[in-house]
């Protein structure tokens, strides 16, 4: 069957498919009668679809995340499209096929690999033969990289779909190194451990895999991350790769070495505010720092832009070139 896309939806329209629940909510009429306002939502946008002479509160089963069949028709009130729905919303099982459903946002398969392979080749700026192994005995671990290619960098805000995590903490690389090389100009005559840095990247954020989760209803936050969040967990994850190294290779880190990348990943938000246990002691921390903040506020920034910027408005601008809309970028 072939399925209709929400923002394709037009007045006249009256469909009958599986559709993805955002969220449930019951209100009441002028009259004191109760009716519910069901949120859909897909790929290509949301909706809210009024269904008159029906209370949801009777529906327990009937909440955000699951997948109804429901006949929807859309009307005209007020010069606006106005979704109403006179069935009763059948609960379905989770469709074979998703594609309808994820978001746009999110990266696919072949992006999700493209930046997991970029992200890897950095590796080579790692030489110290146990360091190799510490970042092997979690990055090589069977399956890792799968569920690392596809874990979101957050729950809410940005990164928040498939293949966030990897996009996020390529870019906090290209930031990083692109630093190194701008400090290396310095006058000052700056000496970075760039294997530090990089070693630094790849594990401040690797926590996140664990700490959030992400499905066909979007991104959430685990169990884990609810009680540990994803800082705390990401340095348990690299002191127990250090243990484990230390056993098989039958020597002990270098201890300053060790709690130099321990504290990069502690004090990578770089404030107590922020979550940050300790502050940046180092320049390679705050390199990581500086490098991991600068993706997070332009990021934020960029996606919400591309949610608020209309199809094509009247100057006739495409959605996506938000340096050239003067009215968003003074907005």
């Amino acid at each position: 069957m072939t399925y209709n896309k929400i923002a394709n939806l037009a007045i006249g329209n009256k469909v009958d498919q599986v559709w993805l629940v955002d969220s449930v909510a019951v209100r009441k009429t002028k009259a004191g009668k109760p009716f519910t306002i069901m949120a859909l939502k897909d790929a290509s946008g949301t909706i809210d679809v009024k269904l008159w002479d029906f209370n949801a509160e009777d529906y327990p089963e009937l909440k955000g995340g699951i997948f109804v069949t429901l006949e929807v028709q859309i009307e005209e009130y007020q010069e606006q499209k106005n979704a109403v729905s006179r069935r009763t919303p059948m609960v379905v099982s989770t469709p074979k096929d998703l594609t309808p459903y994820e978001s746009e946002m999110g990266l696919s398969l072949k992006e999700q690999q493209e930046a997991y392979d970029q992200l890897m080749s950095f590796r080579k700026h790692i030489k110290t033969p146990m360091l190799k192994e510490y970042i092997a005995e979690v990055f090589d671990a069977p399956g890792f990289d799968q569920r690392f290619m596809q874990a979101p960098a957050s729950a809410t805000n940005r990164g928040a779909f498939r293949g966030g995590l990897v996009e996020h903490i390529r870019r906090v690389m290209i930031n990083a190194m692109n630093l190194c090389d701008c400090l290396e100009l310095s006058k000052t005559k700056t000496t970075i451990n760039r294997e530090l840095v990089v070693v630094g990247v790849l594990m401040h954020d690797v926590g996140k895999v664990e700490s959030y989760t992400v499905d066909s209803t979007g991104a959430g936050t685990s169990r884990l991350g609810h009680m540990i969040q994803h800082l705390p967990h990401s340095y348990s994850i690299s002191d127990r790769a250090f243990d484990k190294v230390e056993v098989v290779v039958g020597r002990k880190f270098d201890p300053e070495v060790r709690d130099h990348i321990n504290h990069i990943i502690l004090a990578h938000h770089g404030v107590l505010e922020y979550g940050s246990p300790v502050k940046p002691m180092s320049l390679e921390a705050q390199l990581v720092h500086q490098a991991d903040m600068a993706d997070s506020v332009l990021t934020n920034w960029m996606e919400a832009v591309v949610k608020a910027v209309p199809s094509r408005d009247e100057e006739g601008i495409a959605p996506g070139n938000y340096f050239t809309n003067k009215r968003l970028y003074h907005r």
